[in-house]
């Protein structure tokens, strides 16, 4: 679904050019959820944006479904850090807003849209909200209509930068565990951003590890952890916590060695490189 080949980015800095990513060689197959992590500043949100259209690559090609990636998509999404709500504009309208923007759809179209917004609305437990501002709800219950907005033209993929990060640590883990429900039943790609080792153990397929800036693929983690997953509500407890400690001690190690062997669990980044 998601292909990127040699991908690197530079960017022109005041005092100079600023390498973020180098030789990025990477696969995301479809229906797949993966997450990114890295110290700040590695280009993980500079890696979405690539696969959005939103900048393009230094070098190196970035493809979805098969396609250049040379703009922007309707069919891929993107869920930023904050809601990003119109103060003045319904839950409703906010979810509708990108059927409003790209026009179009006619009156039968925009009826079934709305049909879809209702569904979405209930599916993240926000029926009875649809008339309320922004500003009435909590900041999950806003991060919840951003989903819901990012959702409404049923994405081929969702990229999503870090949208937990600012929410309480329950409201974050509900959300952790609604992503993973509404994963299971529209089959989205995704591809997450997060800070969290435990959260992106607890959400992902593939957790993706860059090396500090410039970002390279230091390693690719599978979980192997059957869904659904939860911290202190679920029997897997252990997996999580020894796959968080491995990813630990990945970022702790600020090189690699060339020749060192991936560690238990974990793949080397040329087994799965796309050939």
């Amino acid at each position: 679904m998601i292909r990127l080949d040699g991908v690197g980015q530079v960017f022109d800095g005041r005092e100079g050019q600023v390498t973020a990513l180098e030789e990025i060689d990477l696969h995301v197959r479809q229906n797949e959820f993966v997450t990114l992590i890295g110290r700040s500043g590695c280009g993980k949100s500079t890696l979405l944006r690539l696969i959005a259209g939103l900048i393009s690559p230094t070098s190196g090609t970035v493809r979805v479904a098969g396609e250049p990636v040379t703009g922007p998509r309707r069919d891929v999404s993107f869920m930023f850090q904050r809601p990003a709500l119109l103060p003045w504009r319904s839950v409703l309208s906010n979810v509708m807003l990108p059927i409003e923007i790209d026009g179009g759809e006619g009156d039968r179209g925009r009826a079934a849209y709305r049909d879809r917004a209702h569904q979405l609305l209930e599916l993240v437990g926000l029926t009875g909200f649809e008339r309320r501002l922004p500003h009435e709800l909590s900041g999950g219950m806003q991060q919840r209509v951003s989903l819901c907005r990012s959702l409404i033209r049923e994405p081929q993929v969702m990229l999503m930068d870090e949208p937990f990060s600012a929410l309480d640590a329950l409201t974050r883990t509900e959300l952790s565990d609604e992503l993973q429900r509404i994963k299971m039943e529209l089959s989205t790609t995704i591809v997450f951003v997060t800070h969290s080792i435990e959260e992106a153990v607890l959400l992902a397929d593939r957790v993706v590890v860059l090396t500090p800036r410039p970002g390279r693929l230091r390693e690719i983690v599978d979980i192997d952890i059957p869904r659904p997953r939860s911290l202190g509500q679920n029997a897997h407890l252990t997996e999580v916590a020894q796959t968080s400690g491995l990813l630990h001690g990945l970022l702790a190690e600020k090189t690699a060695p060339a020749d060192a062997a991936p560690a238990s669990g974990v793949r080397a980044v040329d087994e799965v490189r796309p050939r």
